[in-house]
């Protein structure tokens, strides 16, 4: 435990992000760890070949083969491409909504030779305090800074150094370097992948004899030297090999099933859903895309055969999970109860629906023992609840005491335009025209989309409806009102909240003047924020973009991994791998990487 929080630490290598398409599957990663509460360290390899590129342009400006490049311009030249990775990658994960922040190189200290430096030390502190406002921070890897000020290089595969250097300095719960192999295999998957097995555990010296080039030697021997153990794996895979194990331990190669989907609505969320399901079909097979309006999307050239206006029909197909992303409560409450009914998992970012028909639908899913997901109904990818369910595990060490927070993006930008100046028609416009307010606001504004997101976090946090419920919108907003309140530097908000009272549960949406000091007060335009306070006076914060396509999606496709993963599991329940196979062996591990030689 670092500072009241869990950190983990992954490395995401050129064969995962071989170019800009493969960083939203990369992005669904950190958001399992960062929705389960954790801080995240990313370190990020140049995409592609792009390392292998500047190599080429360095030899053709010297137009010499036995010429020697100058150590710091070429460490310079090399580190671009990392760096420009750990930029494009930040920049993603602001578009999914999750708070992150991009360190340089000077966070980390080395020794040695330009061109092959080792790790000495890490600005630890810096790490921890910039942890205290962002949940993700993204790290070039093989970059650090020597004792003279001049960037230096890991050495070739230095980024798998970086994170295990860094994990071990930050204590972290966890060190995870992605590969695109599953593991380390016995022998190269690529060449034999039905004879290939993967470890399931290998122990320091296996690893430093078969996993060059999947794992970098010299990160091998700091780990065994520290006695730090780290995983290796593919992405959305809950298996891999863990490195650092007393015995190597050989494991099955399963064969992964794709869950059928079929998704209800192909609006702003569900194009986004449909687009991280297209660029998944190793995992999933959409089976049908119901919608309402078929004009509207003919442009898309969907398959006729999976995209149909008949949502009756389209409920009765053959399926695994069922996304619904219609809106409003009919049809959407009939055909959630059908797919369930079906013993169909359902997943939904509809608050209205959950708000109102949660409870009833909750206990048809608990009868069809399937689930009923909706993670994303509260907050977009801001993991309001899933913290909150984090907590409802353990209730005598942690109980909550009261909720409260900014759940509306449209009136706090709203309220945000009318404090810089703007009058309350043209801040509605404002909104419109940024793409956070509907044609019809009308929900937004008089707090009825704020208190249905409150109803769905009270109900989760106390087990109970909240029965005294107040309301107040931003509709009749005085303008001179916001603004006087800003000369005393004080900031207008609609605040949703929650507690329990007597056994009773209280709800209300109201405008506060927050002073200067409030947490809440600086939540700029159209971001979330929410405050949980707990019984022994601990505060959890949770702040970030609460609305838009790729938060939403992004939270979605969370609940339909959680789904994938479960399926995996049963499969892997169904197939015991052959005892033979359970004993200290050796073999060869092979990554699709071309340029393995060292500088």
């Amino acid at each position: 435990m670092n500072a009241n929080f869990n950190i983990v630490v992954i490395k995401l290598g050129s064969s995962i992000l071989p170019d800009i398409t493969a960083i939203p599957n990369a992005i669904h990663e950190v958001y399992q760890y960062y929705s389960a509460g954790n801080k995240v360290v990313v370190v990020i390899s140049a995409m592609g070949k792009t390392t292998d590129k500047l190599i080429d342009f360095s030899q053709q400006v010297l137009d010499d083969p036995y010429a020697i490049p100058q150590p710091q311009a070429l460490a310079e030249l090399l580190a671009t491409g990392e760096i420009a990775a750990a930029a494009l990658f930040t920049l993603a994960l602001d578009r999914a909504g999750i708070p992150a922040y991009k360190l340089d190189h000077k966070y980390l200290q080395t020794e040695g030779s330009l061109l092959d430096s080792e790790p000495q030390t890490l600005q630890k502190k810096l790490i921890l305090n910039l942890f205290k406002q962002y949940s993700v921070l993204v790290i070039p890897g093989f970059i650090g800074e020597n004792q003279q000020g001049s960037l230096a290089l890991l050495g070739r595969g230095g980024s798998d150094f970086s994170a295990v250097f860094i994990a071990h300095s930050l204590n972290a719960k966890q060190c995870i370097i992605y590969k695109d192999t599953n593991g380390i295999f016995n022998q190269d998957p690529n060449i034999d992948k039905l004879g290939a097995l993967p470890y399931q555990t290998i122990t320091y010296n296996d690893c430093l004899q078969i996993a060059y080039p999947v794992i970098q030697r010299k990160a091998v021997k700091f780990a065994k030297a520290k006695q730090f153990s780290f995983i290796v794996k593919t992405l959305a895979s809950k298996q891999g090999t863990t490195v650092g194990a007393p015995h190597s331990v050989l494991g099955i190669n399963k064969n992964v099933r794709k869950l059928k989907i079929i998704v209800l609505g192909l609006g702003t969320v569900g194009f986004g859903v449909y687009q991280h399901l297209s660029a998944n079909e190793n995992l999933f097979e959409i089976v049908g895309i119901g919608i309402q309006d078929k004009i509207k999307h003919e442009h898309l050239r969907i398959s006729k055969n999976i995209i149909s206006t008949n949502l009756t029909e389209i409920i009765t197909r053959e399926c695994d999970v069922v996304i619904e992303l219609l809106g409003g409560i009919e049809p959407s409450k009939h055909l959630i109860t059908q797919a369930l009914l079906q013993g169909r998992q359902v997943i939904t970012a509809n608050k209205a629906l959950i708000a109102q028909h949660g409870l009833y639908l909750s206990q048809i899913a608990a009868y069809s023992k399937v689930n009923l997901l909706f993670s994303s109904a509260v907050a977009g990818s801001l993991p309001i609840i899933e913290t909150v369910q984090r907590f409802k595990k353990n209730p005598i060490e942690y109980s909550i005491q009261s909720i409260t927070g900014i759940l509306n993006g449209t009136s706090n930008f709203i309220l945000d335009r009318i404090r810089a100046g703007e009058g309350y028609d043209e801040a509605i416009k404002s909104a419109q025209i940024a793409g956070f307010s509907e044609a019809d606001p009308s929900l937004d504004l008089d707090g009825t989309d704020a208190l249905h997101k409150i109803i769905i976090l009270a109900r989760l946090a106390f087990n109970q409806e909240a029965l005294n419920i107040t309301i107040e919108g931003i509709q009749n907003i005085n303008a001179d009102y916001v603004r006087n309140e800003a000369k005393k530097n004080h900031f207008v908000r609609l605040v949703a909240s929650c507690e329990l009272k007597n056994n009773v549960c209280h709800a209300s949406i109201k405008l506060c003047s927050l002073s200067n000091k409030h947490p809440l007060a600086h939540i700029p335009e159209a971001n979330n924020a929410v405050l949980i306070r707990l019984t022994n006076g601990e505060m959890i914060e949770l702040h970030g973009k609460g609305a838009g396509r790729w938060p939403t999606a992004e939270a979605v496709f969370a609940d339909l991994l959680h789904l994938f993963h479960n399926s995996q599991k049963e499969i892997i329940k169904q197939t015991q791998p052959d005892q033979s196979l359970q004993q200290e062996t050796r073999g060869v591990s092979y990554e699709s990487l071309d340029a393995i030689n060292s500088f």
